[in-house]
Parts: C-alpha cells; structure tokens; sequence
C-alpha cells in the first residue's frame, strides 16, 4: 500500500512479550528499518526484560510500562528500577517514554529523573483522529518534558 508518508516518519510499536514468542522478529524489523521506519518497543517491563533486546533489536524509543509509573511517587525501589531503565536507555541511544503518566506529581519526577517522553490521562484522554490538531494546540505549552 502505497502513502506516500516518508518512512522516517513512521514508528511501529512491538511489545515485549512479542518478540520473546516470534525468534524471527529482528529479521522481519530489518527490512522496514532499513527504509528508515523507526521501531519502539511497548510494554518494557513487562515480560522477560532482556538486556539483550535492547541491545540487538533496532529501537529508537522504548515504552516504560505504566505499571511501574503508577508507583513512581510512593515507591523507591520503583523509582530505582525506572531511573536505571530511563539511564540505560538514553546512554543506549534511545529516547525513553513513561507510559500512564496521570499526575503532575509523576511528570515532576520523571522529568527529574531525564525521561524525555510521557503519555498519559494527565497529557490528554484519548481523543478521536478528527480532533488531534485541536487538542494539540490546546495543551502545546501546558506540559513538556526535557528534551536532551
């Protein structure tokens, strides 16, 4: 299907747990990477949480699973394990996104902790395609989070 979108705009999402099931998902990333389609990986966390997909998988982004953001103010060991996870990923090249970031006080900290993304019911509730521009305009200079 051709859309004439550039492939550098494109990002594809694939959850851990998936590329644990499919040992034939890096080969089947390699062809759309090599066009310059980015890849993240949803869910970090959640499933074996190899070091080794970090390191031998093409990302560009990966999604630290909002079960460990939803602790993130109560919990130090939470805090730990998301600031290791957000250190590890920068210094790998990657950008780090929290997911379920639903309160100010989470965004404080982990833009404390040099998080450079965030999604969450505190940035916006999920709103339909004909309304995305309106929304954007709307919250552009309420939240932002560090960019390094």
């Amino acid at each position: 299907m051709q859309t004439g979108l550039p492939p550098r705009c494109l990002q594809l999402e694939v959850t851990e747990r998936e590329l644990i099931r499919d040992p034939a998902a890096k080969e089947l990333m390699n062809q759309p990477r090599a066009l310059g389609v980015k890849f993240a990986m949803d869910d970090f966390g959640t499933g074996i949480s190899s070091l080794a997909c970090l390191r031998d998988y093409p990302f560009d982004t990966i999604k630290i699973d909002r079960s460990f953001v939803r602790d993130l103010a109560t919990s130090q060991d939470g805090m730990a394990v998301i600031h290791a996870t957000i250190t590890l990923v920068e210094n790998l090249g990657m950008a780090s996104v929290a997911e379920g970031v639903d309160t100010e006080q989470q965004v404080a900290i982990l833009q404390s902790l040099g998080c450079r993304y965030a999604q969450g019911f505190f940035l916006s509730r999920p709103v339909p395609p004909s309304e995305i521009f309106n929304t954007v305009r709307e919250r552009e200079d309420t939240v932002t989070l560090p960019v390094a």
